[in-house]
């Protein structure tokens, strides 16, 4: 009788070792970090009509799927890849942007998991390509009367165009002025 009192005190202390060492601590695989996107710089300057290259590295730890600017998708990354990737992006500038004015690109890498980066902005400045050239090529004439005729071509060289072209004479007064020259 004390035997199996022994082993009755024994087999619920047995059955509760066995239940704690078949448990383990190891979870299910973890989830990868979020996919990040860091830029070598997170601005600069171009001129209408020009262009400028956005450049940095994007990781994945969980498997590279996309990374897009303003939601195009960026060709040229291996998809699956989980180390760091650089990437380069041309963007062209509009030869409407207006200079003095700023466009955002904005960019998202997600991984295998649809996990996205938080987003990382690169900002344009649109600027000035400077003041426009002017070259003058011309003859002058003179009849027997003196009067005195010349003619005047222009090679305007103006990326941004030419809101006015004033001519004026030797004392400083305009002869002619054209407006909206382009």
């Amino acid at each position: 009788m004390k035997r199996m009192l022994k082993y009755a005190l024994y087999a619920p202390i047995l059955i509760g070792l066995l239940t704690f060492a078949a448990c383990s601590d190891d979870d299910d695989d973890p989830v990868p970090a979020d996919p990040t996107v860091m830029l070598n710089a997170t601005s600069g300057d171009a001129f209408r009509g020009g262009t400028i290259n956005i450049s940095g590295t994007v990781t994945a730890p969980g498997g590279f799927a996309t990374l897009t600017a303003d939601g195009t998708a960026i060709s040229g990354l291996t998809v699956g890849e989980t180390g760091d990737q650089n990437f380069t992006l041309e963007v062209t500038i509009p030869e409407t942007a207006q200079v003095g004015s700023t466009i955002e690109i904005d960019l998202v890498a997600t991984d295998a998991l649809q996990q996205q980066s938080p987003e990382v902005s690169f900002t344009i400045n649109v600027v000035s390509q400077g003041a426009p050239t002017i070259a003058i090529n011309g003859m002058s004439t003179a009849d027997a009367k003196r009067r005195v005729a010349v003619t005047i071509g222009l090679n305007i060289n103006a990326a941004e165009g030419i809101d006015e072209l004033t001519v004026t004479d030797g004392d400083g007064n305009a002869v002619a002025t054209v407006v909206g020259a382009d």
